[in-house]
């Protein structure tokens, strides 16, 4: 007798054919699975109904989408991260209180908003990379700060995950960019927030990350930075420095570095020396 599937793993297939079949556009296909879902299994989960959240968000449907919503109450299963973040990121266009209602959601779904919570949807909003989505964060992190949420105050994970997006951005301009940057760098300092090895360690390697060559300058502003603040940098933070910029050619820059390794008396790892010896031999 052939063992039947879990009802999880058929799920997973049901749920890539609804995303396959609205990636086509073919909305009235995918409902129509979906009612097949929901009268005869497997029963949908947040995932499914998320796959309808994104594709109705993404066409301005804000109808549908509040239909989905509603659909999804009964059920009695929980909005997830993502589900609040779709929402979200549907609302700013149209409405000034969008995290207001956003948040109201989250109450209605009896998710109590959290540090860790708040944090990853404003991770999901600044990585989309648009005005809107920076604007809907730098909302939600001033209720945060202001503690209108409570049990929600903001940290260093918040922070950098504001900053590293900021820095990966290909789709702002420069000076949209620094603004927003110096905005974040300076609440966290405001509030005491002092970034450690690991926070510049993430920011850096998200400057690398960016191919537009004022990257190159913000990593090394980073590296100064961390110099002119005391901070002990172990393997971990030269190499990312140097790998990122002998993957730019800055042969000179990483030079420089290695001349301040030196300097500090620094004993690289195995690793550490290779990327050294690439950087004096220039490849």
């Amino acid at each position: 007798m052939a063992v039947r599937p879990k009802e999880t793993s058929v799920l997973v297939v049901y749920n890539s054919m609804l995303h396959g079949l609205l990636f086509y556009d073919r909305e009235k296909d995918a409902r129509a699975l979906l009612q097949e879902m929901q009268l005869e299994g497997p029963a949908p989960d947040i995932v499914t109904y998320n796959t309808f959240l994104r594709w109705y968000a993404r066409k301005d449907q804000l109808k549908s989408l509040a239909e989905v919503l509603q659909m999804l109450e009964p059920t009695g299963l929980k909005g997830d991260v993502y589900t609040f973040s779709i929402v979200l990121s549907a609302l700013m266009k149209v409405r000034d209180d969008a995290p207001q209602i956003m948040l109201s959601l989250m109450e209605r779904h009896g998710v109590q908003p959290n540090t860790a919570t708040m944090t990853s949807i404003i991770d999901q909003q600044v990585r989309a990379h648009t005005q809107t989505g920076f604007r809907s964060a730098l909302d939600l992190l001033s209720r945060m700060e202001r503690g209108d949420i409570k049990g929600a105050e903001p940290n260093e994970v918040t922070y950098t995950a504001m900053l590293t997006a900021i820095h990966r951005s290909t789709r702002l301009e420069r000076n949209v960019i620094e603004e927003y940057r110096d905005i974040i760098w300076k609440r966290m300092q405001d509030r005491g927030i002092k970034p450690v090895r690991s926070t510049y360690n993430t920011i850096i390697k998200s400057c690398f990350d960016n191919p537009d060559s004022e990257s190159v300058q913000w990593a090394m502003k980073y590296y100064r930075d961390m110099v002119r603040r005391g901070l002990f940098m172990a393997n971990d933070t030269w190499y990312i420095l140097l790998q990122g910029l002998l993957r730019r050619k800055e042969y000179a820059l990483a030079n420089e570095l290695v001349n301040d390794m030196r300097e500090q008396e620094f004993v690289p790892s195995a690793a550490l020396a290779e990327l050294i010896r690439r950087v004096r031999n220039g490849n």
